[in-house]
């Protein structure tokens, strides 16, 4: 009878550090799926991958900017200065080189031109293309430096005055445009905060020259 009590309980101690053995591994096991465990590396490569870039594989932004026109903007529209606003997107295709454009639009609520006319409703929509590359600096921080090319359509209201009366005349016009900028640009977790400065040269069908320079600041997010 000793015998099997000390047989059975030589079973039990067995089992239990069977379970014991396999629990343990079973532990190990669902820490390598999570992630605390990678005998690869793969983790740390996650952490830190010298071939991505700072600010995401695809990023964007809102931007809103002062921009102030020089030419023909001022003698024929009588605009110097306007609000700007627009959104920017961009594809990373590599560590710093990347591809994408902004859709934008400058507006302005009234304007006296080079004639004394009156112009409402003065408004330039812009789509561009453009290059640019980005520097990682520190802390979060990038720089980046780009340039592009632009079609705009641009109008707005000439308002005339005759014996007392009132009538206005709508004006149109399109153009193409060459664009030089530079951001920078504070990364915290996926949020963008930044600041950008842009000059555009630009002429309409007609020739007239919409040369200007934006000021503004971003803010966005990174995927």
């Amino acid at each position: 009878m000793r015998t099997l009590e000390r047989l059975a309980l030589a079973a039990i101690i067995g089992a239990l550090a069977g379970l014991d053995a396999r629990t343990e591994e079973g532990r190990s096991l669902a820490e390598a799926g999570a992630g605390n465990v990678d005998p690869t590396g793969a983790q740390a490569q996650i952490a830190f991958d010298p071939s991505r870039s700072p600010l995401g594989r695809w990023h964007l932004w809102v931007k809103s900017a002062q921009t102030d026109f020089r030419g023909d903007a001022v003698a024929d529209w009588g605009v110097d200065r306007a609000t700007h606003v627009g959104l920017e997107f961009y594809r990373a295709e590599g560590r710093m080189y990347h591809l994408g454009g902004e859709i934008g639009s400058t507006s302005a609520g009234e304007a006296i031109d080079s004639d004394g006319e009156v112009i409402q409703d003065f408004g330039l929509f812009s789509l561009e293309g453009n290059n640019k590359w980005v520097f990682d600096l520190t802390h979060g921080f990038t720089a980046d430096v780009g340039f592009g090319a632009s079609i705009f359509w641009v109008q707005g209201d000439e308002v005339t005055y005759w014996d007392g009366d009132e009538s206005s005349s709508s004006l149109a016009s399109f153009g193409f445009g060459l664009q030089f900028f530079g951001d920078l640009t504070w990364r915290v977790h996926r949020l963008l905060i930044g600041v950008d400065v842009k000059y555009q040269t630009a002429a309409d069908w007609l020739y007239q020259r919409y040369p200007n320079v934006r000021l503004g600041a971003h803010l966005g997010v990174a995927f």
